[in-house]
């Protein structure tokens, strides 16, 4: 399945270099003025859009990169989780 991602130039790298994701990633904190998922404060997270246009709820600013990915459905399948943004103006 196709999907999309926001990247910026130094997990971009990372990617291109290591040719893995092991090392990428971000910690997030739950913010239920932002969205309804509930984060693991100890694990990295890796969003994923289905969608191109619901990637515009990030910041998309000089440095990053809008990137598309082939992955399997069985991948994405088994390690996906479902949060919903609120409100694009937040």
């Amino acid at each position: 399945m196709v999907v999309y991602r926001l990247c910026n130039e130094k997990e971009y790298n990372e990617i291109i270099n290591s040719k893995n994701f092991n090392n990428v990633g971000k910690k997030f904190v739950s913010d239920n003025k932002l969205n309804t998922y509930n984060y693991d404060n100890n694990k990295l997270y890796i969003h994923f859009f289905k969608n191109f246009e619901s990637i515009f709820y990030l910041t998309t600013t000089k440095g990053y990169y809008i990137c598309i990915y082939d992955i399997p459905n069985d991948i994405l399948n088994e390690n996906k989780s479902t949060g919903f943004y609120l409100d694009k103006i937040f």
